[in-house]
């Protein structure tokens, strides 16, 4: 996978344009009913697959001393969840679960548990590292990793978490790029989540069903064959309606 680019300072609009852009998105989506009970739902739905593979590895909690609890499962998936579908985030979270338990402690011995598991290993590996550190009682996600981090935290309490995570498609939106490749937050992580907060708070909703509303119509959008350009072209004219 081609290395993610980051933020520059000339790519970030004033927290004003970005709330606007967060508003004709979430217009956007609203308008389409169904896809938009989805997106809204979105967490809490994560949150039930996040249980649901907590009961396929809870026998593993207290072998080799390691906590496998609902927080550690959240934490899991969160910290293996860069570059991955949903269904695969899930999966795979499985898998690495179970390599830490099957295999000795090297690290490297791991890799071939999770390759037997039909794990795309690749650029991942590091972040398979950080979920093994986890289990083997390491500490949580570091603040420092600011989606992850957040990520978690809506995973974990998607009624109450105040976080929002700001991935690649919320970055696009956000600063309206017109593209979408990879591309990371760098150091205005904070800033993108705070334009994301407060437009939440407008709309009354919480900031991750913000966020993943307009995630699941950008990705609805681009799976029906819509391009860049023509997305654009919708959230601009309900922009203008919106600021009228």
């Amino acid at each position: 996978m081609a290395k993610s680019k980051n933020l520059n300072r000339a790519l970030v609009p004033s927290k004003a344009a970005m709330i606007v852009s967060l508003l004709a998105w979430f217009a956007l989506a609203r308008a389409n009913v169904v896809e938009f009970a989805v997106g809204l739902a979105w967490y809490v739905t994560a949150h039930n697959d996040c249980h649901r593979l907590l009961a396929r590895v809870a026998h593993f909690n207290g072998v080799k001393g390691a906590v496998v609890d609902f927080h550690v499962v959240c934490q899991v998936v969160a910290a293996i969840s860069p570059g991955k579908e949903w269904s695969a985030n899930i999966a795979d979270a499985q898998t690495v679960i179970e390599a830490f338990f099957a295999c000795d402690t090297e690290w490297d011995r791991k890799a071939f548990c999770l390759v037997d598991g039909h794990f795309q290993v690749g650029y991942t590996w590091k972040n398979s590292v950080k979920a093994w550190r986890i289990l083997a009682g390491g500490g949580d996600i570091e603040p420092t990793s600011e989606k992850t981090y957040c990520f978690a935290d809506n995973l974990e309490f998607p009624l109450t978490s105040l976080r929002a995570t700001i991935d690649q498609h919320m970055i696009h939106v956000l600063c309206e790029t017109r593209w979408k490749g990879s591309i990371g937050a760098g150091g205005y992580y904070g800033q993108l989540e705070e334009a994301v907060v407060e437009a939440a708070a407008i709309l009354r909703i919480r900031p991750s069903e913000l966020q993943a509303t307009i995630w699941h119509e950008r990705v609805t959008r681009f799976a029906a064959g819509y391009s860049v350009e023509s997305i654009y072209e919708l959230v601009e004219s309900i922009a203008i309606v919106e600021e009228a």
